[in-house]
């Protein structure tokens, strides 16, 4: 069910444009006139994901499309409107709500930055900020009144430390910058934003202490495609020299120290093939490039190497992961580093000796983080993740994958252009 104010989005359809104007609480914007034609997406439901450390988390599952004059009953039959409903009600898109401040929250700030008394959110993960830009031609000031949205996952498992409970989170937020489908949108553009850009973030809230670590993925910032019907192993395509790719590949790691501190690569691209010459040409890249001696590359062929087997401190640097989609290998090796990580943020809170505890949280995690792989896999994919354990399921995977890819992927990836005014 909803919170007790509702959750709204109003989309526009014009003669020369679309766009989706955003998410409203409540309000109906009367800006009918002219040739415009207007939609009301009404949040029908939203499930309680969990409490976070401020606010309740909303998964939103169902919206209605109803024209703002006519017969309300009247279903839309423009497909790209259709599409954005199925977009907005595959359970991706989330929301926060206080009822102590009986107001939507902005989940889109990672815990550590909101403790540094930052009031802005993070408008990378803003996939309705364009209501915003939009009424401010308008000389209309949204900033209070409009719901702060973002696309990605909220995963929490609740454990109990004595009678006290402790909440295990993963937070994934993906980036609307240069947001698309698998085969639609790869590497990086012109401004530095790379496709599948995701910040994962392994919470856990335990009596008024919150212990936060973040971890990243992107796609390789080069600029490169897979072209054609995707069959099989996909040919990639490198679309730039390296030398026309240098100015977009330093504004992307600008971009990263700005948000992060200090960074480093984790390179899970394989040895064979066009993986190869891929990840050849991102060491090469980024050896010729002002980052080279600040941030570490470290390549790791995932697929050869696992063959048979109250005290405050900010995090000062991230790691950056990417496989060739960033999904199965990249979850993988980030839930490895989660796990790694987990033993030191219950250290943190003083119970690193207590092992059922210790136990239980890692149970919680893993959990969580294989949640986390599907979901963030869903949006890019349209399936699952493949987990590596049977190889019957992840064949299943692989063929459900394909006939996302070439049948069904472009429809979604013109939904996430419309929506996002791409």
């Amino acid at each position: 069910m909803l919170p007790a104010r509702r959750n709204i989005i109003l989309l526009e359809n014009t003669r020369n444009k679309d766009c989706v104007l955003g998410f409203a609480n409540g309000v109906v914007l009367s800006l009918a006139e002219g040739s415009f034609v207007q939609y009301l997406i009404v949040v029908k439901n939203a499930s309680l994901i969990g409490q976070l450390f401020n606010c309740e988390a909303y998964r939103i599952t169902d919206v209605n499309c109803l024209p703002l004059w006519g017969d309300l009953n009247q279903k839309p039959s423009d497909p790209r409107i259709i599409q954005i409903q199925k977009l907005l009600s595959c359970g991706l898109f989330l929301f926060g709500w206080s009822n102590a401040q009986n107001a939507f929250v902005d989940i889109s700030l990672a815990m550590q930055r909101q403790f540094l008394n930052n009031k802005k959110g993070d408008t990378r993960f803003h996939w309705n900020l364009t209501l915003r830009s939009h009424l401010q031609q308008f000389g209309i000031d949204a900033e209070d009144w409009v719901t702060p949205c973002i696309c990605g996952v909220i995963e929490v498992k609740t454990a109990y430390v004595g009678h006290q409970q402790a909440k295990a989170c993963i937070i994934s937020r993906i980036s609307s910058e240069r947001m698309g489908t698998r085969f639609n949108v790869r590497g990086v553009n012109d401004f530095g934003n790379v496709a599948n850009f995701i910040e994962t973030e392994q919470v856990i809230f335990y009596n008024d202490n919150v212990v936060s670590h973040v971890q990243v993925r992107g796609s390789v910032p080069l600029f490169w495609d897979q072209p054609g019907i995707q069959v099989g192993s996909h040919k990639i395509k490198i679309n730039r020299s390296l030398e026309a790719s240098l100015v977009a590949y330093e504004k992307h790691f600008q971009q990263m120290k700005i948000c992060y501190g200090s960074a480093a690569i984790i390179n899970l691209l394989g040895t064979k093939n066009d993986e190869n010459t891929l990840s050849e040409s991102y060491q090469t890249i980024h050896s010729d490039s002002a980052f080279d001696s600040v941030i570490p590359f470290i390549s790791f062929d995932l697929h050869s190497e696992a063959k048979g087997s109250s005290r405050s401190e900010k995090q000062t640097g991230v790691l950056r992961v990417n496989c060739l989609d960033c999904l199965d290998r990249t979850n993988s090796v980030q839930s490895l580093v989660g796990l790694k990580i987990l033993q030191q943020q219950l250290a943190a809170l003083g119970l690193s000796d207590k092992a059922n505890i210790c136990t239980r949280f890692v149970e919680l995690f893993k959990a969580c983080w294989t949640l986390n792989g599907d979901h963030c896999s869903k949006l890019y994919t349209g399936t699952a993740a493949q987990e590596g354990k049977s190889k019957f399921k992840d064949a299943s995977i692989s063929v459900t994958r394909t006939i996302q890819g070439n049948l069904m992927d472009k429809s979604k990836q013109q939904a996430m252009n419309f929506l996002l005014r791409n």
